[in-house]
């Protein structure tokens, strides 16, 4: 039972990992390519 328990808790971390990462590339990602400079230059002031 606990070896179970140890497992889904290992398996849950790293899906967590793997998401929290790949939402990080995403964003920088959208942020180089599809958001224009005019946009990005109005937020900053």
């Amino acid at each position: 039972m606990k070896k179970t328990f140890k497992y889904i808790l290992i398996f849950f971390c790293a899906m967590f990992y793997i998401t929290f990462i790949s939402c990080m590339i995403y964003q920088n990602f959208v942020r180089e390519h599809f958001i224009p400079k005019s946009k990005m230059e109005r937020k900053d002031s």
